[in-house]
């Protein structure tokens, strides 16, 4: 997902890294996906058969920085459950957890 200035995405391998790039600084914003899981309360992350998060939906680009939602989806006993929370990047690259 990008805007004019800055790129957000997720790679999911052995395990997901999610990163948000702006003003050319790389910051890794991984801890989304913990938090979104939190939400859920259901187990924990090694108890889901699937789980991928991805960049959503682009809130905000603001003079010190960008407001992006992170998506998170997990299987579990074949039923699929949502999360979502935001992540705030500073335009120094620092990440503003929730």
């Amino acid at each position: 997902m990008t805007d004019k200035t800055a790129l957000a995405f997720c790679e999911s391998k052995d395990k997901t890294i999610c990163f948000v790039i702006a003003n050319n600084i790389p910051t890794n914003v991984s801890r989304i996906e913990n938090a979104n899981l939190g939400k859920l309360g259901l187990a924990g992350k090694e108890q889901y058969e699937k789980i991928e998060t991805f960049p959503s939906e682009w809130v905000a680009e603001k003079q010190n920085g960008n407001l992006i939602s992170f998506t998170t989806r997990a299987w579990r006993n074949g039923q699929r459950y949502t999360a979502s929370g935001p992540v705030f990047v500073k335009n120094d690259g620092v990440y503003v957890h929730q």
